[in-house]
């Protein structure tokens, strides 16, 4: 069987929003002709509270910090707020935003893990 090449694809590595991940991310993703850098900082209640041990403020501030940092090695830097279904909404709106204006090219709010058959709660949203 003979080997397809695949052209113009975007290469993305996937980093918490920790600085030593972010730069093992930017490491691994130098060469390729498309690269992005996609990052997730925990955004639900339960998430920031347990696993974060932070409030808002502090969450909003990693994910900028984090994007920011992306943002060093390339200019294609995708967010996403991690368990972002069990989100407050407006919790959501304005982690998004904030990602967006520290300079996010695109973000992420799905999680197919917890979306599948809960379709109907989602687009009550």
């Amino acid at each position: 069987m003979e080997a397809v090449r695949i052209f113009d694809t975007t290469v993305c590595g996937l980093a918490r929003c920790i600085p030593a991940d972010i730069d093992r991310a930017g490491e691994a993703v130098k060469a390729p002709k498309h690269p992005r850098i996609h990052v997730f900082c925990a955004a639900s209640k339960i998430h920031r509270d347990h696993k974060l041990k932070k409030g808002k403020e502090d969450t909003i501030r990693i994910s900028v910090d984090s994007i920011r940092q992306a943002l060093q090695y390339i200019s294609n830097v995708e967010f996403s707020p991690e368990d972002a279904f069990r989100t407050e909404l407006e919790f959501l709106d304005e982690i998004t935003l904030a990602a967006i204006e520290a300079g996010a090219t695109a973000t992420e709010s799905t999680e197919a893990t917890q979306a599948v058959g809960r379709v109907g709660e989602a687009d009550t949203r």
